[in-house]
């Protein structure tokens, strides 16, 4: 394992398409970058066969860092002085750890690039909520004004404000 000091330009663009730091990047995300920069290609597919061989559909850190040889505790430390990754989200109640906060925006920007409409988006969000961190999570996509009163699972309770949508997204308790 090398220990890097500079990004080169793999790690580079990695972080340009994982601006959340939510640990992975999704094809579309990634061919959503290589087209806004020109980026040929050939280097697309390069990436897939390199980072993606199983065909997921995403690229995770952990994958990205074997695959180059590096040590992902450096690359972290490295990028979480690049900026404040959660700048477009005004919290309005939370009780959960930052990490999970950071996975559910990614996974809300990773869906808002497939789903045009709001149900698929909330359908896709509760899905991978239950797919990562167990099931019983509720995903309510409100605009406008709202009120509210709801029972959820302590650490897991996450209400904020990104871009136009306010979030609720919550886990509510196993009672068995």
């Amino acid at each position: 394992m090398q220990t890097i000091h500079k990004l080169d330009g793999f790690t580079e663009i990695y972080f340009m398409v994982d601006k959340r730091k939510k640990g992975w990047i999704t094809m579309p995300e990634l061919r959503k970058y290589m087209e806004e920069n020109d980026v040929d290609e050939k280097m697309f597919e390069r990436w897939k066969t390199l980072f993606d061989p199983e065909s997921t559909g995403r690229i995770t850190l952990e994958k990205f860092c074997e695959v180059l040889g590096l040590q992902d505790e450096v690359i972290n430390v490295q990028t979480a002085i690049q900026g404040n990754e959660m700048q477009d989200v005004h919290v309005i109640q939370t009780d959960m750890n930052t990490k999970m906060k950071l996975t559910i925006c990614g996974l809300i920007d990773e869906g808002i690039l497939i789903y045009q409409n709001d149900s698929k988006l909330a359908e896709f969000l509760k899905n991978e909520l239950d797919k990562y961190f167990g099931k019983l999570w509720n995903v309510i996509i409100i605009y406008g004004r709202y009120w509210s009163r709801y029972c959820h699972e302590t650490g897991y309770n996450f209400c904020f404000i990104k871009d136009d949508r306010i979030f609720l997204v919550y886990k509510i308790p196993d009672l068995e």
